[in-house]
């Protein structure tokens, strides 16, 4: 009886081990199609012009050298489970940006950076930030920096509490002249 349930204890302990090793982990990342980089969190092995996106908090994000050709940023639904834990310098520099879709399926309640978030997409004209969840973020500086065309930012849920820097957060916004939320 004790060698029947102890082979029963071990067949069952292998079936689970075998069925947690076929699921493959999820992993967030960003695909560039074109002019478009859209984000998703799906089992999937990463291929070309696809870029891991769990820690940018030091660098350059992957799709960083092809910043000038992105015009459209979209965030999959899918894309609403996963948790980046930094935003840093996502889409800086991406000048030619016009347009960012289902902004809402970022959730950045881990995120502790938003560095340069925005920096330099000097073709945005409107981006709505209500969504973001800021009580971890540590650094907004330069977040929307040489956002030339934006004229309204909404940052009423802004949770700025752990913030140490917000150091040229609007600089260079020669259009802006609404900041939602803001107090002062």
């Amino acid at each position: 009886m004790r060698k029947t349930c102890f082979r029963i204890i071990v067949l069952a302990s292998l079936l689970v081990s075998a069925s947690v090793q076929l699921q493959a982990e999820k992993v967030a990342f960003a695909k560039l199609s074109g002019s478009k980089l859209t984000f998703y969190y799906l089992d999937k092995e990463l291929g070309d012009m696809m870029w891991d996106v769990s820690d940018t908090k030091n660098s350059e994000p992957g799709w960083y050298e092809y910043r000038s050709q992105i015009q459209t940023v979209s965030f999959a639904s899918n894309f609403s489970k996963a948790r980046p834990k930094s935003c840093n310098q996502w889409f800086m520099g991406c000048r030619n940006l016009t347009k960012i879709e289902n902004l809402e399926n970022l959730n950045t309640s881990e995120v502790t950076t938003m560095r340069r978030m925005f920096e330099s997409c000097s073709s945005l004209k409107t981006i709505d930030v209500s969504s973001f969840a800021t009580d971890n973020v540590i650094t907004m500086y330069g977040m929307f920096r040489g956002c030339s065309l934006i004229k309204s930012v909404n940052v009423k849920s802004f949770n700025t509490e752990k913030v140490t820097s917000m150091y040229r957060m609007f600089s260079g916004c020669e259009n802006l002249t609404t900041i939602k939320g803001l107090q002062y």
